[in-house]
C-alpha cells in the first residue's frame, strides 16, 4: 500500500466512524424521545424531602428541568457521578433546574454523610417510592428532561454521554 492509498484509507476510516457516531446518537436520541412521549407531564412532586438544596432556590418555575434518579447502592450511578458534577457546572447559568432524586433506601443522616464523602454539591431530594413509580422509573440511573411546560421530553436509563446530555438539554430548551 503506497502513501496515497494509506491517506485515502485513513480518511475513509475516520468518515465511517463519524457516520457511525452520528447514526448511534440519532438512534439513541429518537428512542429517548419516544420513551419520554409515553410519560406525558411531570407528576405531582408530593412528599419531596430536600436533603441538600431547597425548593425555593433550586426549582424555578417556567424553566427546563433535568431530574436525575439514582441510588447510593448503584454502581453505574457511582460511575456517572463525575459527569453529573461536570454537567451541573455547565448548566448553572443556563436557566435550567437540576434535581437529583435519590431513591430513599438509606436514612437521611446516612445520605448526608454519603454526599459529604463524595463531595456532591448539587441539589438532592428523596422521593417516596410512590412518587418514583409516578415517574415510571424502573432502573437507576434514569435521567428525565422536562420542558418549562412540565412536559417530559426525554427519558434515558444508564450513563449518558456528555454529547447526548447536551443535545437532549438543547432540544428540551427549544420546547420551553
Amino acid at each position: 500500500m503506497d502513501a496515497k492509498d494509506l491517506r485515502y484509507h485513513k480518511k475513509n476510516t475516520w468518515i465511517k466512524y463519524l457516520l457511525l457516531f452520528i447514526g448511534f446518537t440519532f438512534i439513541s436520541l429518537s428512542l429517548a424521545f419516544f420513551r419520554g412521549s409515553d410519560h406525558g407531564t411531570v407528576p405531582k412532586l408530593d412528599g419531596l424531602i430536600w436533603i441538600q438544596g431547597s425548593e425555593e432556590k433550586d426549582l424555578k418555575a417556567k424553566q427546563a428541568t433535568v431530574f436525575y434518579f439514582w441510588a447510593t447502592w448503584c454502581s453505574v450511578c457511582k460511575l456517572n457521578e463525575p459527569f453529573l458534577k461536570f454537567a451541573l457546572n455547565g448548566i448553572q447559568d443556563k436557566n435550567v433546574n437540576f434535581v437529583s432524586v435519590e431513591e430513599g433506601s438509606v436514612p437521611p443522616k446516612e445520605l448526608k454523610d454519603f454526599l459529604k464523602d463524595k463531595d456532591i454539591q448539587f441539589p438532592v431530594v428523596v422521593l417516596p417510592s410512590k412518587g418514583i413509580q409516578d415517574f415510571n422509573v424502573t432502573a437507576y440511573p434514569t435521567t428525565i428532561f422536562v420542558d418549562s411546560n412540565q412536559n417530559i421530553r426525554f427519558v434515558d436509563s444508564g450513563i449518558l454521554s456528555p454529547i447526548s446530555f447536551w443535545i437532549r438539554l438543547y432540544i428540551t430548551k427549544i420546547f420551553s
